[in-house]
């Protein structure tokens, strides 16, 4: 389980990083939040992508746990742009337990209430999908140094790539 000083401690890198790739924009620009919300799907859809429970079609779902993760991971720095957008913190946050919930129904769920936020923009709309997205660490057995270390390590290439104009 995630305790909430980690979830912390990224919320705040997070923010640093924001700030900085940032820098001379209107970050209180409607169409800046929208976008932050789709940035969020479409790393969950890469995620889920690499995850391949949903593809009922397919023999073969071996899965690529780093990539896996990595995608999380990204997924993860969206995350907390919206937490941090709406100055929001994880003091005294607990990850609640859906492990035993379907990950294709918990999925579905993120969407849903990701796409209400984003028209909403209500507060308890960004923490239920919030709360979906960070529970699904226990369905990915992705524990918590592990989440920091990539993390961390995701943040370092993010600032290198915008050091040289990505």
């Amino acid at each position: 389980m995630i305790d909430f000083k980690t979830l912390e401690k990224i919320r705040c890198k997070q923010k640093e990083l924001d700030a900085f790739l940032l820098k001379g924009q209107d970050t209180n620009s409607v169409e800046l939040k929208e976008k932050r919300v789709l940035a969020f799907i479409v790393e969950l859809c890469e995620f889920l992508n690499e995850e391949k429970s949903f593809k009922y079609w397919k023999k073969d779902k071996t899965i690529a746990r780093e990539k896996l993760v990595e995608e999380y991971i990204d997924g993860i720095h969206f995350l907390m742009s919206l937490i941090n957008e709406q100055n929001l913190d994880f003091n005294n946050y607990k990850i609640k337990d859906n492990k035993h919930e379907k990950f294709h129904i918990i999925s579905l769920s993120i969407v849903e209430n990701a796409a209400r936020y984003s028209h909403t923009r209500k507060i308890e709309d960004l923490w239920k999908f919030v709360d979906l997205y960070l529970s699904l660490t226990s369905h990915i057995d992705l524990e918590e140094d592990e989440l920091f270390d990539i993390y961390d390590k995701k943040n370092k290439i993010n600032i290198d790539r915008s050091n040289n104009g990505y």
